[in-house]
């Protein structure tokens, strides 16, 4: 089952929502890591761990927002 928002047409987030999905916004830092690792890095992560404990979730559907970068 598809669990992130960006992904998904708005009949199917209107189905989640008449089920009481819980959303899940992720938040992670937009900053530079050094010359090794792209500026996305902690936003990235804090989005991909959000996507697997949605689709772990069996006992209520979750969608994951597009994350929110801060910096």
């Amino acid at each position: 089952m598809e669990v992130q928002w960006e992904r998904m047409t708005g009949p199917e987030l209107k189905a989640l929502a008449t089920r009481g999905a819980l959303p899940i916004l992720p938040v992670g830092s937009l900053e530079q890591h050094g010359p090794h690792l792209p500026v996305w890095t902690d936003s990235f992560i804090a989005h991909a761990l959000a996507v697997e404990a949605a689709r772990c979730a069996t006992h209520l559907p979750a969608v994951v927002l597009p994350p929110m970068w801060l910096g």
